[in-house]
């Protein structure tokens, strides 16, 4: 009996050459990624059964005294060991349990904090040490530190762990800003003169208002025009402290009277006199008159002194009109010439027209063909030809009798 070896379907790994030859691939693990089927697992429990296991699993959950997540690890443990001892093979069974135990906790409202959240760094206050809970001072408070000491900072480096990288960590950034900065000589703010420690090297303010005073340009602080909160402008022309009370204050104007009703109205903008567009027209009209539109004749108040049409349907069709009339004039200063089938006299549209119609064309275009295939250019048309040019032929099948 010939034993078969079972054939794996994952690549070997490429020992490549060398002392250290696979070295990292054994120490650090492939880097490949691993091959997960396409096809979705069969759930076990389906149904009705399903319903049911779903509705017990949420409550057994939610009777946890400290967090809804307190039973999660007995309950699926529990499922996974059901569902094996009923025959189901235990990836199958875990999956299955994972899944019913995620529907419960959904179904009760669970929200699965964060790794950060998780830390007992998350609940010690803004104005404390991360690592000691010692209190900080004014300076780091404003410089947003979260250690009180290059010693605490170094100590949750070392000792805290991170999720992935230190610097992905809000905590982790702050202890490396610490460790940065350490070996940087204090300085005093070039504004205000209080000495500092810097965050860079090119560091030279304090904080960032003491930046924003320095600047050439400082035109200190002023009240809004539109909600009159105290602000510093930018320029010296700034009256207002942001796009929206701009907006909003050149977007705003006094009502107003209409000079034609009477209405008090609220215009959109300055140049805005009349409460609605039949005001207007109404109120030019004893200016202007009334005319008659010069493509349909009928009567109208124009809306200026050049306006000539009712509206801009009659503006169209007088328009077209006269490309017709320009294109009947360009026809009929083209001179007339014979068709070269039939010899009557036709205006062509074009220089290189040479027949009248288009029956004259393909009539003038059969002849030539029958007389080229008679000269043996076109042997495939069944018209009998002589080897010799211009002589008389007979038929063909007259020929072979």
């Amino acid at each position: 009996m010939v034993v078969q070896r079972k054939r794996y379907t994952t690549p070997p790994v490429n020992f490549g050459r060398g002392a250290f030859t696979g070295y990292g691939e054994l120490r650090n693990g492939s880097k490949r990624r691993p091959y997960l089927s396409k096809s979705p697992v069969k759930k076990i429990i389906e149904g009705q059964k399903r319903d049911a296991a779903i509705a017990t699993t949420a409550e057994l959950l939610r009777q946890a005294p400290l967090s809804k997540f307190q039973y999660e690890a007995s309950v699926r443990h529990g499922l996974r060991t059901a569902l094996v001892l009923q025959g189901h093979r235990w990836p199958l069974a875990d999956l299955e349990a994972a899944a019913i135990v995620a529907a419960a906790l959904s179904a009760i409202g669970a929200v699965r904090p964060s790794w950060e959240v998780g830390q007992r760094e998350h609940t010690t206050p803004r104005e404390n040490c991360s690592w000691c809970a010692a209190p900080l001072d004014e300076e780091q408070i404003g410089m947003r530190d979260r250690y009180c000491s290059v010693v605490c900072a170094k100590a949750a480096l070392v000792n805290r762990d991170f999720e992935t990288r230190a610097w992905d960590d809000e905590l982790g950034r702050r202890a490396l800003y610490i460790l940065q900065r350490e070996h940087l000589p204090r300085k005093n703010c070039k504004h205000c003169g209080r000495n500092f420690q810097p965050t860079a090297a090119d560091g030279e303010y304090c904080s960032p208002v003491c930046r924003i005073r320095s600047r050439p340009a400082w035109h200190g602080f002023r009240d809004c025009s539109q909600c009159g909160e105290s602000f510093h402008p930018r320029t010296a022309e700034q009256t207002f402290c942001s796009q929206e009370c701009a907006s909003r204050a050149h977007t705003y104007v006094e009502p107003r009277a209409c000079p034609n009703c009477g209405k008090v109205h609220r215009p959109h903008n300055e140049a805005t006199l009349y409460c609605s567009k039949q005001c207007a027209a109404q109120h030019r009209k004893p200016e202007l008159g009334t005319r008659h539109c010069a493509e349909c004749g009928q009567e109208f108040y124009p809306r200026n002194d050049q306006a000539i049409y009712c509206r801009p349907r009659c503006l169209h069709l007088a328009k077209e009109a006269r490309k017709a009339t320009a294109r009947r004039a360009a026809a009929a200063a083209i001179p007339l010439k014979p068709c070269k089938h039939c010899d009557k006299p036709f205006r062509p549209r074009r220089d290189i027209d040479r027949y009248c119609c288009h029956s004259c064309r393909r009539k003038a275009e059969y002849i030539r063909l029958k007389a080229r295939a008679v000269l043996g250019v076109f042997p495939f048309l069944d018209i009998p030809h002589n080897s010799r040019k211009g002589a008389p032929v007979e038929s063909t099948r007259e020929s072979n009798r």
